[in-house]
């Protein structure tokens, strides 16, 4: 799950205006989801289940960021 994980992570590390602990913060948490999917995986042993979460996760995370501003 970490070597999965771990760049996942890092993939969400934000470059522009963000502040490097908000950035280290989005990092720490994409890990634990990334662990989660890879976990989704493991107990589904199919693509699509890990697949759905990431596009519920996403959904959700979408819709707070426009309810919120």
């Amino acid at each position: 799950a970490a070597w999965s994980a771990v760049p996942f992570g890092l993939a969400h590390w934000v470059f522009d205006e963000a502040p490097w602990h908000d950035s280290l913060f989005l990092v720490t948490l994409m890990l634990v989801v990334g662990v989660a999917l890879a976990g989704i995986f493991e107990r589904r042993r199919n693509i699509v289940a890990p697949i759905a979460a990431h596009m519920t996760f996403n959904s959700i995370g979408l819709g707070l960021i426009v309810f919120l501003q």
